[in-house]
């Protein structure tokens, strides 16, 4: 029934009240508006799309919700894009929308009769379109993949795929795969490599085929160039290096098959966990359905077969439902009247089930525990009226995807003159088990209208009058009364009203723990109609057992207090009782039950439950990368956000060996293994909450990479002694455990040196004493020289040269004793050998001093290298005893014995 004219026919405006309560109850208005649209770019018109006419101004429209993005015209019912601009990938409730799922605004509209005689209230939807003015993107720039050399053809591994904020042909439509590195154009394909890409539920899947020979000795990487492009016009694309190494695995074992979520599950990842060797999932922290309804994921499972082999299946997971949510109650303004801050004003000589509001109610829970009814509280002259049909919800009724909608409508004429403003309370009950129940007020002010006429007591009213009576000279006095003129009348009080605690119903506070004792924590409201002494209250608290002595109560504010700081871990609800008594004769009181709960803090750091410090994993060399080594556990008293876990490698892994899922905790292997990683691996890990400011605990995971443990107790050593060093030693390899012996054996060794060394110096000093100079020429040990060829008093001299051969795998470099595992190079000559140095009995002075200063390390001597020279024994016949320098705890090789002319 489309109306062309510019009036609506007085025939049709009867009828039209009919029409609209049956279009009111289905959803009729739907249009389309593309995103990033301009400012008052018209989207459709209501009221030609309901069918009725316009010009008249005796129906008009209104915009109840959508005010963000859409405007309409009240008289003309053009519905057209707002002043902020529609962005579709800013939504809300677009975040999730992929595919052929639409994404969409909704909108409430009401169309007014005359002087808002009736109301109706339609639902609409605006389908966003979406505009390619995103580009694809992939995790990283840069992505890495391991294969196994000499891989047959055909073998196929998975990429990590790009995702686009837009979606459906403005989504990522295909992959391609390029040869060599750089930005440069004209890049070709790959020799080794080729791409495929398969169409599965979550989108498009890159996979990488292996279609020549991969011979690591011959090359080891390859690096390619991986771009996505969407299917906009103009499309637009975007590329990732892919670094492909080859790796050799001496051997794998058909038969085990590890399981693990897929890429792109890292929702589920963060509420579940897969145990790699049975496949079980488990449940890592409660989801929350409002937030979750499903998850939606993939689960891979690989054997250890050579080539291995993998398969792949998607898994959703429903979240069930429990009446964890109170409902909600709101109440707007309807049409023309208007309502602001809880008020809404109605002129008293509105016709009856006139609507002066719109309630909306609404339970986040699902079935049973969703399902809302919803009541009016006192003798208020208004009823609710579900908008579209009857209460119960439903998407004919009242009920709708946004809630339950009603009008509440007057139910008896108002008039100013017996009620000012009434107070109506509505409350929401859904039919969960335990019931919840929300509950709103609205405070309707009643306009006064001069709709009375003055009256006289008398229709005909008769008075004499003297005649000659002097103008102004008292006549009659006449009585009229007007019902619409305001007489005040003071009524004295008596005490007959019983206090009230509002809201009414149960009183729920929420608190945070840990708030300083005698600080408040909740407030409660009280009234009393009455006035005077009889409004006079007094409040406090009813105790239980369980709150002897915790709480108690301001008279004056109602704030309560704790005398104690709350713990939620020890204990999240607290329930007492309030009481409020009056001052009036005799006293009357009323009674609410008080449900505190605890919110958390994050006053507790994650506790590991697994695995135990002292344990270690056996890893075998042949593991191929991505295998899962372990899995920290760890829990957090805390709740929510503030017992979200993170995990993080921060020690012991210097070879890259590792990696560790930062939401899931498991370790995993990220390279291949080698003979020199051999030994044992301690990982030092941080677990992390969500908190602010965050909490951590630090955590041991020792892997032992061997084919398998011969000898348990050694293992079990190094784990224990890998627990006393500290946090910023390495210990990465066989050495961390071979170490220790290799230490015991160097000290064996040196203390055999020195052995040696000291016998040896008792025989050099013994010839030094006994030797004769008589039957040499020259400068000889033992033969006295003429005055003026001695370089000072005293006798010949015995120098003995040292050859110094040090090897550093030998000595530890730990001054602690520990040897931390790396291996290091070794080296026949020392970083710097001590110089040579030769003295006399009297000391460096003189002589000594000159030639102490001439030889240094490293000269030649008698046409002998030495790396180092040290005195021995330096006397005279029957002088003192010859002094020793310079040994420095090095291994003697070889012993020389020089005259005066050897040294040049």
């Amino acid at each position: 029934m489309r109306q062309t004219g510019a009036e609506l026919p007085r025939c049709s405006l009867l009828l039209l009240p009919l029409l609209l309560s049956r279009l009111a109850a289905k959803q009729v208005l739907r249009y389309r508006a593309v995103e990033e649209g301009p400012a008052n770019l018209p989207i459709g018109n209501v009221a030609a799309d309901l069918g009725i006419g316009v010009g008249s101004g005796e129906v008009s429209f209104s915009l109840e919700s959508g005010l963000d993005y859409l405007r309409i015209d009240n008289i003309t019912g053009q519905l057209s894009t707002g002043a902020r601009r529609i962005d579709r990938e800013a939504l809300a409730q677009c975040q999730k929308v992929f595919d052929e799922k639409e994404c969409f605004l909704d909108f409430e509209v009401s169309v007014i009769g005359p002087a808002q005689s009736w109301v109706h209230l339609f639902e609409g939807r605006v389908i966003v379109q979406d505009i390619n003015d995103n580009a694809p993107s992939f995790p990283s720039p840069l992505l890495s993949l391991s294969v196994e050399e000499n891989r047959p053809i055909g073998t196929l591994y998975l990429l990590p795929t790009a995702t686009d904020r837009d979606f459906g042909q403005n989504g990522v439509q295909r992959y391609e795969l390029l040869a060599g590195a750089g930005r440069s154009r004209g890049r070709g394909r790959s020799s080794v490599f080729e791409l495929q890409v398969a169409d599965t539920p979550e989108g498009k899947q890159p996979q990488l085929i292996v279609k020549g020979d991969l011979d690591r000795e011959r090359r080891d990487a390859y690096e390619l160039i991986l771009r996505a492009r969407d299917g906009g016009d103009p499309p637009k694309s975007a590329e990732a290096t892919l670094r492909v190494r080859a790796w050799d695995a001496d051997a794998a074992a058909n038969g085990q098959v590890e399981y693990a979520l897929a890429a792109g599950s890292e929702a589920a990842g963060r509420f579940l966990r897969i145990d790699p060797g049975s496949g079980w999932i488990s449940i890592l922290r409660a989801a929350d359905r409002e937030r979750t309804a499903q998850l939606h994921f993939s689960v891979t499972a690989q054997d250890h077969g050579l080539p291995p082999r993998s398969a792949s299946t998607s898994v959703l997971l429903h979240v069930l439902d429990r009446n964890d949510n109170t409902p909600t109650v709101e109440i707007r303004k309807i049409g023309r009247i208007p309502l602001r801050a809880g008020v809404a004003r109605v002129m008293e000589d509105v016709a009856v089930d006139t609507p002066v509001a719109l309630v909306q109610v609404w339970d986040p829970d699902e079935g049973r525990n969703g399902e809302v009814t919803c009541t009016l509280v006192g003798d208020a002259p208004f009823r609710l009226k579900p908008v579209g049909g009857e209460a119960g919800g439903g998407a004919d009724t009242g009920g709708s995807a946004r809630g339950w909608k009603y009008l509440l409508h007057t139910a008896e004429p108002l008039d100013f003159e017996t009620a000012q403003s009434h107070q109506v309370w509505i409350v929401a009950v859904d039919a969960g088990s335990p019931s919840l129940a929300g509950n709103a007020s609205v405070t309707v002010e009643v306009g006064d209208v001069n709709e009375h006429a003055p009256l006289f007591q008398q229709g005909v009213i008769e008075a004499a009058v003297p005649e000659n009576s002097p103008p102004g000279e008292p006549v009659l006095r006449v009585k009229a009364w007007d019902r619409d003129v305001l007489v005040l009348v003071r009524v004295l009080d008596r005490n007959d009203n019983t206090p009230l605690f509002l809201p009414r119903g149960p009183l729920i506070f929420h608190t945070p723990e840990n708030v300083p004792p005698d600080m408040p924590i909740a407030m409660v409201t009280a009234m009393d109609a009455d006035e005077g002494q009889n409004a006079n209250l007094h409040l406090f608290i009813t105790l239980g057992e369980e709150e002897e002595g915790l709480f108690f109560i301001s008279n004056t504010t109602g704030a309560i207090f704790s005398r104690r700081s709350l713990d939620r871990e020890r204990r999240a609800v607290h329930r007492f009782g309030v009481t409020a008594v009056d001052g009036g004769t005799p006293p009357l009181s009323c009674s609410a039950t008080v449900t505190l709960i605890v919110t958390d803090d994050n006053d507790n750091p994650p506790t590991v439950v697994s695995p135990d410090n002292t344990s270690f994993a056996l890893l075998p060399p042949s593991s191929p990368p991505g295998v899962a080594v372990a899995t920290v556990v760890a829990v957090d008293a805390d709740e929510g956000r503030n017992a979200e876990m993170r995990f993080e490698l921060l020690e012991g892994n210097p070879w890259g060996l590792f990696r560790v899922e930062p939401e899931g905790g498991a370790v995993r292997l990220a390279a291949p293994l080698q003979r020199k990683h051999l030994g044992l691996h301690r990982l030092v890990l941080r677990v992390s909450d969500c908190g602010a400011p965050p909490l951590h605990a630090i955590t041991f995971v020792h892997v032992y990479v061997n084919g398998s443990v011969s000898n348990a107790s050694v293992v079990r050593a190094a784990v224990a002694r890998s627990q006393e060093a500290p946090l910023g030693r390495i210990i990465a390899g066989k050495h961390a455990e071979e170490g220790r012996g290799q230490r015991g054996i160097g000290v064996v060794i040196g203390a055999m040196a020195g052995g040696a060394a000291l016998l040896l110096l008792v025989i050099l000093v013994t010839m030094a004493i006994h030797c004769d100079p008589t039957h040499r020429k020259g400068y000889e040990a033992g033969r006295r020289e003429p005055p003026d060829q001695q370089g000072g008093a005293g006798g010949g001299y015995c120098v003995v040269l040292q050859r110094v051969s040090l090897s550093l795998a030998e000595w530890s470099q730990d001054p602690g004793g520990y040897d931390s595992g790396v291996e290091e190079s070794e080296s026949d000559t020392p970083s710097s050998p001590p110089p040579f140095r030769i003295a006399p009995p009297g000391g460096l002075e003189g002589w000594g001093q000159r030639h102490a200063h001439r030889s240094s390390a490293g000269r030649k001597v008698s046409g002998r290298s030495y790396d180092a020279l040290s005195c021995v024994g330096m006397s005279e016949p029957c002088g003192p005893a010859p002094s020793l320098y310079g040994m420095g705890g090095y291994r003697t090789t070889s012993c020389h014995t020089l005259t005066r002319r050897d040294v040049h």
